[in-house]
């Protein structure tokens, strides 16, 4: 036999592919890692806006718990600051024809109106 006649049956090399397959796993997990990050941080927003609604809605019912303890007349409006001189809350007795006299208290934040509820005035106060 001659070496250039003969030759060995060589299999074919294939191309290294635990390089592409480690990036695809890699790939994966901080695609999974992400959108749980995305996930809590979105709830955590959710409740953190949540939870500052309720505050204010408590701010703005004990402001109209204030001024029915102050019997005050219909059409009067009272500023309440809230610590710095930007927020405010305003406080007024507005006359509803259906439900009757009402309180309204709007929370002002650099002289633009925020939230807003009305509370009915009970009789027994």
């Amino acid at each position: 036999m001659n070496a250039t006649t003969a030759r060995r049956a060589v299999a074919p090399q294939r191309p290294a592919r635990t390089g592409m397959i480690g990036w695809m796993v890699v790939l994966i997990l901080t695609l999974l890692v992400g959108t749980f990050a995305i996930t809590v941080t979105r709830r955590a927003t959710h409740e953190r806006n949540d939870q500052l609604h309720r505050q204010r809605i408590m701010i703005l019912e004990s402001a109209i718990d204030a001024l029915r303890q102050s019997e005050m007349d219909v059409g009067e409006r009272i500023r309440l600051p809230l610590g710095d001189a930007t927020r405010w809350v305003v406080v007024e007795a507005v006359d509803g024809a259906p439900i009757g006299r009402q309180y309204q208290a709007t929370l002002y934040r650099n002289d633009r109106p925020g939230v807003s509820i009305r509370r009915a005035v009970e009789n027994d106060l």
